[in-house]
């Protein structure tokens, strides 16, 4: 394959003829060093450290050495790429290697080439292949699909996964839209899980994971993953956020679906196809309701619970991403969506009956399942530090510890009745460096009052239930500070204040 002028040559070339000349150059230093005086070693790394290869080649290795795989993204939305043009690093026991774009993808032309069909896959772990090897994930078999069973007249056929582990739809949307007009595909297939209205990783040293977001980067480490806070609730156990039953949950839908309904609508613009992929198990039908407005019949898909939950196409026992059955049975889906929908019209596919049943298998299945409601929540109207169990520990979204340590951002749930006032019980830390500092408190993303951090004195606070959350079946609550302390210093943890219970009465 030719490399166009502007793309790196291959990284084992390159290696090679930087060492070559890292060795030249330190056996030069060597010999000059010693001609001229006797070679010390704190010279030899003087002398190192002024060459900018070497300094290069040094921080590869310590890189490669951390097993991190990721890199910083210059746009806060998207905050992470993978390190570009990786080879022979391994991350969830298989090969990742990388493209000069940070993908895990083969190297592409950043502006489509003419004669070509490209379809893009766009996601988050399931497009990337988490767990699996390159060679089993979506886009390969459905690109395989595509080449053979289309017009031989129709030119090349193109594939691409666009996806990172862990991507929220928001950091999904805004890397494709804002490089739309140069990937210009003839069809974007984008695949979201319940998982996707949590806030984004991103990235600290040598390309680990970070505990905070660059989305909300004004929130600490009061990051909303997918599981309520390990710190209060314990191990695995889920929020409730896909659900969309309170503010928190619907301003994130409304978001995404903000970003979703842009990026739909600029490639319409184009002239091109899209297609929503929902996979969100026992909540598809609330997705669908809070993002998918101004979609049509034809740009919406669905996976089954049923699918999702077969072992059959697992990973492992232990991982739920699509081994290559998986991969294969949801590439048939796509086809036969493609076919059916004419979706790509330039490639006159043929029908193929074996990918059409996968419409009644897959899609037609999810569509039964959504008949049937969601169980309700099983909410408290109050919460407690520590938690009482399980149950309550899915009340809190973030920002608490079991102990009570409160973090800058403090997002939970209450069962809401005949309620007419939040009590909060607790305490301000004795941190006169909070001086001046004050948090906010919200009721379903109305403000209600406020209290100073350094304040001794101030618990219990009572705050009035506004009158038009009456009839609200569940409340969110939400604690907003100006300014924290670090409740570990090493991990830069924050804590604005004590909480011992929050309830409404």
């Amino acid at each position: 394959m030719r490399l166009p002028d502007d793309t790196p040559a291959p990284a084992n070339g390159r290696l090679v003829a930087v060492l070559l000349g890292l060795v030249l150059a330190f056996a030069a230093t060597t010999a000059y060093l010693v001609v001229t005086r006797a070679p010390t070693r704190r010279a030899l790394l003087d002398q190192a450290v002024l060459d900018p290869e070497v300094k290069k080649a040094a921080t590869r290795e310590l890189i490669k050495r951390s097993g991190g795989i990721w890199d910083s993204y210059a746009d806060p939305d998207v905050a992470r790429v993978l390190q570009p043009n990786l080879e022979d690093r391994f991350a969830r026991g298989v090969e990742i290697r990388s493209n000069a774009f940070g993908m895990r993808e083969d190297w592409y032309a950043a502006v489509k080439p003419a004669n070509t069909t490209r379809v893009v896959l766009l996601g988050d772990s399931y497009v990337f292949g988490s767990g699996a090897e390159a060679s089993e994930r979506i886009g390969v078999f459905l690109q395989r699909f595509l080449a053979d069973r289309k017009d031989n007249g129709t030119g090349k056929v193109e594939v691409l996964h666009i996806g990172l582990e862990s991507w929220n739809i928001i950091a999904e949307c805004a890397y494709l839209r804002r490089q739309l007009s140069d990937l210009d595909p003839d069809l974007v297939v984008h695949f979201t899980i319940d998982n996707d209205l949590e806030d984004l990783n991103g990235v600290r040293g040598f390309g680990e994971l970070a505990a905070f977001s660059p989305q909300v980067r004004e929130r600490g480490d009061c990051r909303i993953g997918s599981l309520a806070p390990k710190s209060y609730a314990g191990n695995f156990v889920e929020h409730h956020l896909s659900a969309g039953l309170d503010a928190e949950s619907r301003e994130r839908y409304t978001r995404a679906e903000h970003e979703l309904t842009r990026l739909a609508s600029a490639v319409r613009a184009r002239g091109a196809k899209y297609l929503h992929v929902f996979q969100w198990k026992q909540w598809n039908a609330t997705a669908r309701r809070h993002l998918a407005p101004h979609l049509t019949e034809d740009e919406i898909a669905f996976l089954s619970t049923a699918f999702h939950f077969d072992p059959a196409h697992w990973v492992t026992e232990s991982d739920r991403h699509w081994n290559a059955l998986g991969a294969e049975r949801v590439a048939k889906l796509v086809y036969a969506l493609i076919e059916a929908r004419a979706l790509l019209p330039s490639l006159r596919l043929e029908a193929w009956p074996a990918a059409a049943r996968e419409i009644d298998a897959i899609h037609a299945v999810a569509l039964e399942e959504m008949r049937t409601e969601p169980a309700p929540a099983r909410l408290r109207p109050y919460l407690t530090c520590p938690a009482e169990d399980r149950d309550m520990g899915a009340q809190l979204y973030v920002g608490l510890d079991d102990d009570g340590a409160a973090g800058p951002y403090l997002s939970f749930l209450l069962a809401h009745s005949n309620e007419r006032e939040l009590v909060l019980e607790g305490a301000t830390l004795d941190r006169p460096e909070l001086e001046g500092a004050h948090a906010r408190v919200f009721l379903e993303g109305i403000e209600v009052g406020s209290f100073a951090l350094a304040d001794p004195t101030p618990f219990p606070l009572t705050f009035p239930l506004p009158a038009e959350l009456a009839e609200q079946p569940v409340v969110n609550v939400r604690i907003v500070s100006d300014d924290w302390v670090y409740a570990k210093l090493f991990s830069a943890h924050g804590a604005s204040f004590r909480l011992s219970r929050a309830s409404l009465r």
